[in-house]
């Protein structure tokens, strides 16, 4: 493999969406990131308060709620993005924004359909109502990536804000990131 890495010019990259992720592929040699998938911080241990606040945004029914769901999920995309720059020092990491259905996200355990009703100030009804607005028969060809940026420019302004935040954050250390 020694000759063989003298004569590629091809970088070896790996997927990682966790500051976890991306530490463990460097020990194994990857120099870069190729896809970090935002919507992946949501998923896994941990990850319980930024998922609440993004199920207040997907089923936030106006701009000033969705704004307030924006706001308080804002911290927890930006420290993530952060500390994966952080851990690929030096390395290029592509960031994806957002682009899972958004039906994924939804609760079906009553206790936390309960906790979103509150937050929202809703009705079970309405909730429902919502959920079946946003369930998608072809996710492929649904409402979500750029589709979901242009109806809520909103959304692709906080994952930028957090991507140019949490570069800027580390700069400003003398830490070289390269998103």
């Amino acid at each position: 493999l020694d000759l063989c890495d003298q004569k590629r010019r091809l970088k070896i990259r790996t997927n990682a969406d966790t500051p976890i992720d991306a530490a463990r592929a460097r020990k194994f040699g990857a120099e870069g990131i190729g896809l970090f998938r935002i919507e992946h911080m949501f998923y896994g241990e941990g990850s319980e308060e930024a998922l609440f606040h993004l199920r207040c945004m997907i089923m936030s029914n106006s701009p000033q709620t969705r704004q307030t769901a924006l706001d308080e999920l804002y911290p927890y995309v930006r420290d993530d993005i952060r500390e994966t720059l952080r851990v690929m020092e030096g390395l290029p990491m592509t960031i994806r924004l957002m682009d899972p259905p958004l039906h994924e996200f939804i609760p079906h355990q009553t206790e936390q359909k309960t906790q979103l009703t509150k937050a929202l100030d809703i009705d079970p009804d309405e909730l429902a109502r919502r959920i079946d607005q946003i369930r998608e028969t072809n996710p492929m060809m649904g409402h979500r990536g750029v589709r979901l940026g242009v109806t809520y420019p909103e959304i692709t302004e906080l994952q930028a804000k957090a991507i140019l935040t949490a570069t800027a954050e580390l700069q400003a250390k003398d830490i070289t990131v390269l998103p």
